[in-house]
């Protein structure tokens, strides 16, 4: 019984996508990015569907501590819980190359934000904590942004991520990112004028939209879950941090700017909940479980 269980659940989860997208384009990656470095991004994981050590990469996240990750909501929630629950969902870190040599993470535990919404795709946000810590040559905590940071318009951002190369094709064996810009509120909703209800769903306070002129660039399916990063020199030093979290947009790479999560809105509930946990979970779901 249990068998014939996991094998429903495991084709259901084939067929979720892991990025709120209203199809419009039939592109399906960090469009037209590049290759990333070696120890480029060292603080991106790939959230995978483990089977018979088999892996299926379908969201990204980020290290925050040595056994904190940061993802989007919509990676873990409903039938993915079921996942954790039976350890079929694995983080896994030192990934330049996708699934090559990489180091699995067992999931101790995960919250999703208790307002999620995802109808209004809003707060769309989770941590997840690891068994093992983060601790391989090419994994590495990325800061998160200080309280008083300001969202600067037209700023220089990087998303990256291993979103399929085209719907139904391949992954790209190694990591891409792209650069893109930060855009006006008011404008980001201006563009997605003829769809009301996302023009409605874009909330300033908690999120933040990115694209760029040509709209040849930008996230999308697989990349969900993924940080937004956005590169400052303090004191002197040039450091990356994290601002954003990928969430959603209609189509990819389209006239419409990808929407991202405002990390600043969460700082707060991020650190509660780490120390809150800081010495292990009482269980795998922190709070209540949304799938029933």
């Amino acid at each position: 019984m249990k068998l014939i269980f996991v094998q429903i659940i495991l084709a259901f989860a084939s067929s979720v996508t892991a990025f709120y997208e209203i199809k419009e384009t039939d592109d399906n990656r960090i469009v037209n990015g590049e290759d990333a470095a070696l120890g480029q991004f060292p603080f991106i994981v790939s959230l995978s569907l483990v089977v018979s050590r088999q892996a299926g990469h379908f969201c990204g996240a980020s290290i925050i501590t040595r056994y904190w990750s940061l993802t989007a909501a919509h990676c873990i929630d409903a039938v993915n819980e079921i996942l954790i629950e039976y350890n079929y969902i694995k983080v896994l870190g030192n990934t330049h190359i996708l699934h090559y040599n990489p180091i699995h993470h067992e999931i101790e535990c995960y919250k999703i934000y208790s307002e999620y919404d995802d109808l209004a795709f809003t707060n769309d946000i989770a941590l997840i904590r690891v068994k093992q810590p983060f601790d391989g040559d090419y994994e590495k905590v990325i800061t998160l942004p200080p309280r008083n940071f300001k969202y600067v318009n037209d700023s220089k951002v990087t998303i990256m991520g291993w979103g399929v190369l085209w719907p139904g094709g391949p992954e790209p064996i190694v990591l891409q990112h792209v650069e893109v810009r930060l855009i006006d509120d008011g404008i980001c909703q201006k563009i997605y004028d003829p769809y009301p209800k996302l023009k409605s769903s874009i909330r300033p306070d908690i999120m933040v939209c990115a694209g760029e002129e040509t709209h040849t660039k930008d996230s999308c399916q697989g990349d969900s879950g993924g940080p937004l990063i956005q590169e400052l020199k303090q004191g002197g030093v040039r450091r990356q941090y994290q601002i954003g979290i990928v969430s959603w947009g209609r189509g990819c790479a389209s006239k419409f700017p990808g929407v991202y999560v405002r990390v600043t809105k969460y700082l707060n509930w991020i650190e509660n909940i780490m120390k809150k946990h800081d010495s292990g979970c009482q269980s795998k779901c922190i709070g209540e479980r949304r799938y029933t």
